[in-house]
């Protein structure tokens, strides 16, 4: 009796362990980057952790889930993932370079730990010194240590009103602001406006959270084109000669800035890795 007790469970495990592999197997790393560039960010890494927990996959959708396990704060799709980088000791350097990047921006995001996270760039930085990503988290890692500082002021007129509405930074003190630097000629930037006007319907229904775009340098008309092609209704303000730009070091565009109700900084970054969750409207 015993022996067809144990024959039987062991014939329910091996029968549950074959639905849980083909499960994962339904989905791909095909679907996973279908999800991605529908901007349906959480299915991807929610895919490729399924994938991950049951067989190995690709360095390149490694990239892919490791980068967005992170932006969108999700720690066991970024464990899976350099859990499987680690399994190479003899990977190229370049991967080498990958997962001290990958380390070292999770101890940026997740921990606040910007000495370690400096060592992780260090590393992958001699691994790999022509690994664009590498360079950007260092730079993101000098930003966020600005962080709890004073924000610029500054009082920008407000597009299509023909400067007779402007907008200043200490009038909205006692609200948290987010203000998203951008330009009609840039891609990226055009890729991530859907996040940005998603915010600012949220925040039409709040009185704590204040979302506005600051266009660097660009003609009124050419704005309101845009922004009427899109059906986009955020407020716009128009940085002329590039000044608030400057102030907020806004070098590199899209750069989502977060203030909080005190006037000081709470977040710089690109606005796909700021997590939207952490405000209270």
């Amino acid at each position: 009796m015993k022996i067809l007790i144990s024959l039987f469970l062991a014939i329910n495990f091996m029968f549950f362990q074959s639905c849980e592999t083909s499960n994962a197997q339904s989905k791909t790393e095909e679907d996973a980057m279908k999800a991605y560039n529908q901007k349906n960010f959480s299915e991807a890494v929610k895919i490729m952790k399924d994938i991950l927990k049951v067989r190995e996959t690709d360095f390149r959708s490694l990239t892919l889930v490791g980068q967005l396990s992170i932006s969108e704060n999700d720690k066991e799709g970024y464990e899976l993932t350099i859990k499987q980088l680690k399994k190479n000791p003899d990977a190229p350097d370049y991967e080498k370079a990958f997962l001290a990047y990958l380390q070292g921006q999770a101890a940026l995001s997740f921990d606040k730990d910007y000495d370690k996270a400096k060592e992780f760039v260090k590393e992958a930085w001699f691994l790999s010194p022509q690994l664009q990503m590498v360079s950007k988290l260092r730079d993101e890692i000098i930003s966020s240590q600005k962080l709890g500082r004073p924000a610029p002021d500054f009082v920008l007129e407000k597009v299509g009103t023909n400067g007779t509405e402007k907008v200043s930074l200490k009038s909205l003190r006692g609200k948290t602001v987010i203000i998203d630097f951008w330009a009609t000629w840039c891609g990226p930037c055009r890729q991530t406006m859907p996040k940005t006007e998603s915010l600012y319907k949220k925040s039409l229904e709040s009185d704590k959270v204040v979302v506005l775009t600051v266009n660097l340098r660009e003609d009124e008309a050419k704005i309101a084109d845009f922004m009427g092609k899109n059906k986009y209704q955020m407020t716009v303000l128009l940085d002329k000669d590039g000044a608030i730009g400057q102030a907020y070091e806004a070098v590199s565009i899209p750069k989502l800035v977060v203030i909080d109700p005190e006037g000081n900084l709470q977040f710089e970054g690109h606005p796909n890795q700021f997590n939207e969750n952490s405000l209270t409207f």
